[in-house]
Order: structure tokens, then C-alpha cells, then sequence
């Protein structure tokens, strides 16, 4: 074989000793390293061009999770704004929904927080191959800091899931009470329903058995056998006041069945104030009239009228309110500012300080004939008295129940006299009233000419 000719092996030589590597089948030869152009440009673009979009991959999703974050948070708020609203929506007077719209945000808002147990450290292990141990000090005392921590938490742990359980059971007795509230009130009624039904038939059995004469009690009492029995029992005797006895004594003039009073004595007690009282309704010819089936006493020179009343109810109804709001609030700095009754009317007429005598006084049309000392009749003249003296304005409108629904509410007493002493925030009101007033009073003077009260009154 020639020697010139090329050999079959094709392994690559290196000649070290004349520096020749081979070039040619270097190129060909895939085992070694060589610069590759296709390779050197792969790693440049993904320097140049993937890993900054990673980057701005990264910061897109960033974002868009406060995004969400802020979105949760404005729902969160318009969904409070919208319940507030419908709050403000509702009528004052339903207080009920109100109540059930409040106690449902406050099921959602209160969740019951999830106690997890706490994880426990990673304990050290053997290493089987060599059959002792492989730690170093360092993590035998992370180990001994990460158990002590994990004995604290689980205690913590405990406690909490107690106090879990206790409220728990405390929610399941508060029902159970409530159940058995229930059930005593609907028995409780049931026996009332039963009693009452007794009562009312023997009330119209023994109706005759109750009389005002004999001043006794009677009560209903039930026997062994079930029997009913009448018992009957004293009744103390209530101290009554000065005006209530007047009144007593009249009722008792006009019932012909009573006997006990007499007239002449009575008469003679009372004959001053009788003369004065005929004298006024022959001077004033108002008297004789009615208004709304009430008669007109011989003391109003003054045309009534359904605008003055219902102005009048509303002053007196709006004033008493913010004296009752302020007792509540500042109960130690409350100054009457409305009085009702005779005695306190008086004394508000009688005071010379101006923060607390009368400024208004308004007085029923439809009080009830009573000329008895010391009575209704009597005690109206003296106020009628010290007004005109002092020169106090007053009013005549509506009727007892009415003044004293508008004063102290829907069950309230029946009124006869109320002064105003501070209409403090009510000035509008207060004048618009005596200017309504003083019109009417113009009128019954073009009708029945001028009418003077003082002469008989300063009698008294």
C-alpha cells in the first residue's frame, strides 16, 4: 500500500509536537468543543429578549393582584354605602326592619375565626448508613428553640378551642332558656284568658252586689270543689284634693238619690261666688251659645275657632317634647320651660323673675260647671285674676283631653290650665298664635261689644 494514500481510521490525532490540531477534521468532529455561530446566538437572545419579558411577566401579574385586591375593597364599600341608604330610606315609625336589616350585617360581618393547629418541628433523624448522628450544633439548638416555641402555641392552641366550646354551649342555654320563656308566657295566658272569663260572668251575675253607697270591695275566690265565693273587702279611703271634694259634692247635688248634702248649707258658703258667676253671663250674652256641644262659659271673650286649636295643640305638643328630650340628656341643667295644672300655674304667674314667670296661658273651652268653693269655676277666676293684673295673654282653645294628649302623650290626664315660661326656639310660632288670637278677639268685640271682667273678678 502507498503510503501517501489517506488511512480508513478516521479517529481524530492531535500533533502536539508541530502544533497542528487537525483543522480540518476538527470541524467535522462534533465531541470537541468549536465555535458555533448558531449556538453563540441562541445564548445572546435570550439574554437580550427573555428574560426581560419574565421580568415584565412577573410585574403584569404584580399588579394585576392589588388590582384585584382594590376592586374587592371598593365592592366591599359600595355594598356598606347601599345598606346605609336603605337604612336612611325607611320611615322612622318602622323599627323593625331597621332591627333585621342591622342583626343580618352583623351575622355577616361576625365569622367564627378558624383555629388551625400549629405545625410541629422537624425532628432529627439517624443516618442509617452510619448509625449516629449527623447534626451539628447549630441545628440542635434551631431544634430545641422551634420545640419550645411549638409547647407554647399548643397550649395557646388549647385554650382557644376551651373557650370555642364555651361559647358554644352558652349560645345553646340561651336558646333553651328562651324556649322556656316562651312556653311560661303562653301558659300564663292561657290561665289569664280563663280567669278573665270568669270574671266577666260574674260581674253580670253579681252586679247588684256592687254599689257606691256601701264603699267595699269585692273579691272572687274559688273552693275546693271548684265553687266561686264572694268576699268582701274594706277599701281604703283615698285622700282627695281640694278641687276633687268640690266636685264630689256637686255630683252629689245632682243625683236625686243622694241625701246626705244640703243645698241652703251649701248656698250660703258659696253665695258670693254665685252671684259673681250670674253676673258675667248676664254681662257677656257668648255664654248662652255652644260650640261643638259644649257650652260656653260667661269667662271667654274670645271667638273659638279649628285653626286656633290645632295651632295651639302643636305649640304646646313640640314644647313639652323638648323639655322631656333635655330631662333625659342633661337632667341636672333642665329648666321648665311649659307647666300644666292650677297650683304650678299659679305659682308661675306669682314669681317675679322673668326666667320663671308666665309668659302664655291657655285654658280649655269645655271645663265642666262647678260653683263650689275652692272648685274648677273658682280657681279659673283666680287665675283670670293675676293675669289680668299682670297683664299675661291668654288663650281659649280645644278641650281638657285634647291639652293633655298634646302635654304628656296619648294616655295622658285630663288638663284645665297650662302656662308657657320659655318658647325659647319657638318665637315664629308663639307670635303667629297671639296674632291669630287677638283677630278673634276683634271679632267678638264688633259682635258684642267690649266686655270688662275686672270689675266682678277683683271680687274674689
Amino acid at each position: 500500500m502507498n503510503n501517501n494514500q489517506p488511512s480508513q481510521n478516521t479517529d481524530f490525532q492531535y500533533d502536539y509536537n508541530n502544533g497542528n490540531y487537525g483543522i480540518d477534521q476538527f470541524q467535522n468532529d462534533h465531541n470537541y468543543y468549536h465555535y458555533d455561530q448558531q449556538n453563540y446566538n441562541q445564548i445572546h437572545y435570550k439574554k437580550q429578549y427573555e428574560q426581560p419579558k419574565k421580568k415584565v411577566l412577573n410585574e403584569n401579574k404584580k399588579m394585576q393582584i392589588k388590582s384585584n385586591k382594590d376592586n374587592q375593597q371598593k365592592q366591599q364599600l359600595d355594598q356598606q354605602q347601599k345598606q346605609a341608604q336603605k337604612i336612611e330610606k325607611l320611615p322612622k315609625d318602622n323599627k323593625i326592619e331597621q332591627q333585621k336589616i342591622e342583626q343580618k350585617n352583623q351575622k355577616k360581618e361576625v365569622k367564627q375565626d378558624v383555629i388551625e393547629p400549629p405545625e410541629e418541628p422537624k425532628q432529627l433523624v439517624l443516618d442509617p448508613k452510619l448509625g449516629y448522628w449527623t447534626y451539628t450544633q447549630k441545628e440542635y439548638e434551631e431544634f430545641h428553640k422551634q420545640e419550645k416555641e411549638y409547647q407554647i402555641k399548643k397550649a395557646e392552641y388549647d385554650e382557644r378551642i376551651k373557650g370555642q366550646r364555651m361559647l358554644e354551649q352558652r349560645k345553646r342555654m340561651e336558646k333553651f332558656s328562651k324556649l322556656k320563656e316562651k312556653k311560661q308566657k303562653r301558659n300564663n295566658l292561657l290561665g289569664m284568658k280563663k280567669i278573665n272569663q270568669l270574671i266577666r260572668e260574674l260581674r253580670i251575675q253579681y252586679k247588684q252586689y256592687v254599689r257606691r253607697e256601701k264603699k267595699k270591695q269585692f273579691g272572687y275566690v274559688l273552693d275546693e270543689n271548684n265553687n266561686v265565693q264572694i268576699i268582701q273587702q274594706e277599701m281604703k279611703k283615698k285622700k282627695l284634693s281640694k278641687i276633687q271634694k268640690a266636685k264630689q259634692i256637686w255630683d252629689n247635688l245632682n243625683d236625686p238619690d243622694y241625701e246626705t248634702v244640703d243645698e241652703d248649707q251649701i248656698k250660703n258658703d258659696d253665695q258670693q261666688l254665685i252671684a259673681i258667676l250670674n253676673q258675667l253671663s248676664i254681662i257677656n250674652p257668648y255664654s248662652k251659645e255652644k260650640y261643638n256641644n259644649m257650652q260656653i262659659r260667661p269667662w271667654i271673650t274670645q271667638i273659638p275657632s279649628k285653626e286656633l286649636d290645632d295651632m295651639a295643640l302643636q305649640f304646646i305638643n313640640e314644647l313639652s317634647f323638648m323639655q322631656a328630650k333635655k330631662k333625659v340628656i342633661e337632667p341636672k341643667k333642665l329648666k321648665k320651660r311649659i307647666v300644666a295644672g292650677i297650683k304650678e300655674c299659679l305659682r308661675s304667674i306669682q314669681y317675679t323673675l322673668p326666667e320663671k314667670s308666665a309668659k302664655l296661658i291657655i285654658i280649655p273651652i269645655g271645663i265642666q260647671e262647678c260653683p263650689i268653693k275652692n272648685g274648677p269655676d273658682h280657681q279659673i277666676l283666680k287665675v283670670l285674676k293675676e293675669c289680668f293684673n299682670k297683664n299675661i295673654p291668654v288663650i281659649f282653645a280645644s278641650t281638657r283631653s285634647k291639652l293633655g294628649r298634646a302635654f304628656s302623650g296619648k294616655f295622658g290626664p285630663k288638663i284645665s290650665v297650662i302656662s308657657v315660661i320659655n318658647y325659647q326656639n319657638m318665637e315664629e310660632q308663639f307670635t303667629k298664635l297671639i296674632q291669630l288670637s287677638n283677630e278673634q278677639k276683634e271679632q267678638f268685640r264688633l259682635l258684642y261689644g267690649d266686655v270688662n271682667l275686672l270689675q266682678f273678678i277683683n271680687q274674689i
